[in-house]
């Protein structure tokens, strides 16, 4: 072997050390994106609906963050369906049976998300009917606190199909929302009728209005939703 093999050797040896050197990778973006629903069984807004549970598959690992504490059914249920998410998939089971010819809303608000981040997925709603139809009126507004002007935030609002200044302390609601931030609510797929509004700070989440550790805002006159018609032009 020459000196000039053995000067080359030395140098492929030395490149290969270097080469063999262990560098971090660098991260990507950070994931700021929530879980997307990829399919539900049954479909959503799935009419003669008659199953006893739901299930949904999302693109990512997910996890609840208090959903069942979040979750709203409207019109409320005797006892609340439980929740069970594995891997991508949330399936609710429904634990009390479902009234005929109704359309019903299941609000998650932010409780699901994705697992390594947490970003959670705003305002997760699901509509199905056990009739023929699905209700498509609205309700919507927004609640102030009198005396400081603030929004009236995370509170429960009830919609009543009776009338009775009595209501919220001795009847369950017909429909159920709750505010955001802002104070604003909005009551979707609900019937054609007349409703009593009130709102309930509702700490103990028992639909019920319980003075004086809660607080309350309510409208004398009864509401009525109605279509409103949009000309072409």
């Amino acid at each position: 072997m020459t000196a000039l093999q053995t000067g080359i050797l030395f140098a492929l040896a030395g490149c290969l050390a270097s080469c063999a050197n262990v560098v971090p990778l660098e991260g990507g973006a950070k994931d700021e994106t929530p879980p997307v629903l990829q399919y539900s069984s049954p479909p959503d807004r799935q009419l003669g609906f008659s199953s006893d549970k739901i299930v949904f598959e999302f693109d990512e690992y997910i996890q609840l963050k208090n959903a069942s504490q979040k979750l709203l059914v409207s019109p409320p249920l005797q006892q609340m369906p439980e929740l069970k998410e594995r891997n991508k998939t949330l399936t609710v089971e429904f634990k009390s049976e479902l009234e005929p010819n109704t359309t019903y809303t299941l609000n998650f608000a932010d409780g699901i998300a994705d697992l390594n981040e947490g970003n959670a997925i705003p305002d997760f709603t699901y509509t199905f009917s056990t009739g023929t139809y699905i209700d498509s009126l609205q309700v919507a507004g927004k609640i102030i606190q009198t005396y400081t002007l603030e929004p009236g935030k995370d509170m429960s609002v009830f919609l009543y199909d009776k009338q009775g200044d009595s209501l919220p302390y001795t009847s369950p609601p017909f429909y159920v929302t709750r505010t955001d931030a802002s104070g604003a609510f909005r009551f979707r797929s609900i019937k054609n009728g007349s409703y009593t509004i009130a709102a309930v700070s509702d700490k103990n989440n028992n639909y019920r209005y319980d003075p004086p550790e809660e607080n309350i805002a309510f409208l004398s006159e009864n509401i009525v939703p109605f279509v409103q018609t949009v000309p072409d032009t």
